[in-house]
């Protein structure tokens, strides 16, 4: 798969893994690469970029174009540091060409995002969602650690109690603004990821039951905008880790 995955996200840093994800066979074929990022507000004349591979960047309107040479004795990792108007910044980071040692370009639109936390908050916003909650966090937890949450809703309306798990589907309501929880692997929205949510994966495959909005985003496990069968890999992966 062609994305870059987010490591941390401390200090206002972001630091990415180059190699792994980029769908080649190690960091030793990972010739060069292009890379597209762009910012929704106008804070791109403060993002700094860190890495020991060799770069040229190029910056136009909120966009840096990136084009990145691969050394592999060098450390697999990219940062952005983005200066000090970072709250609530959105990032988007496409890798849009990759080339192989053979001079082989292989070219994806596969998008990853990534967002700042704002202050107060142990979660991310991203669009109308919220993501980066675990799974089995409790409702009470989350309340008490994100004093600006003024309601949680199940999926039929009604309130949770404070030791259920909080799911995908569940509604927040922040400063009157209406939010939808999704956790990475809990397709089906009850709160635990398991082999149940690969059957869901598979039904939308399938085109027997269609994931949509908050369901969607659950299933999309490399965050590219489409589920297919890498999501499943992705998914049988992290329930095979987690595992006792």
């Amino acid at each position: 798969m062609a994305y870059i995955e987010l490591i941390e996200e401390e200090d206002k840093i972001m630091e990415f893994s180059l190699s792994e994800e980029l769908g080649l066979k190690s960091l030793e074929d990972f010739a060069a690469l292009e890379l597209v990022i762009e910012l929704n507000s106008g804070s791109i004349d403060n993002l700094t970029i860190r890495t020991d591979n060799i770069f040229v960047e190029r910056k136009e309107g909120e966009k840096v174009f990136i084009h990145m040479i691969n050394s592999s004795e060098k450390e697999d990792f990219m940062q952005i540091l983005l200066g000090e108007e970072a709250e609530g910044l959105e990032i988007i980071i496409k890798l849009d060409r990759i080339y192989d040692r053979e001079g082989k370009l292989y070219k994806g639109p596969e998008l990853r995002q990534a967002y700042i936390r704002e202050e107060g908050n142990d979660f991310l916003f991203q669009g109308p969602y919220i993501t980066g909650i675990e799974e089995g966090r409790e409702i009470g937890d989350l309340l008490s650690k994100n004093p600006n949450i003024e309601e949680i809703l199940n999926v039929d309306g009604s309130i949770p109690g404070d030791e259920d798990y909080v799911k995908t589907g569940m509604k927040v309501v922040i400063d009157n603004r209406d939010f939808w929880i999704f956790i990475k692997g809990d397709v089906n929205g009850d709160g635990k990821v398991d082999k149940e949510d690969i059957k869901s994966l598979q039904k939308h495959l399938l085109e027997e039951a269609l994931l949509t909005y908050s369901y969607f985003m659950a299933g999309d496990m490399d965050g590219n905008s489409r589920i297919n069968a890498m999501d499943i890999a992705y998914l049988q992966r992290l329930i095979y880790e987690s595992s006792p």
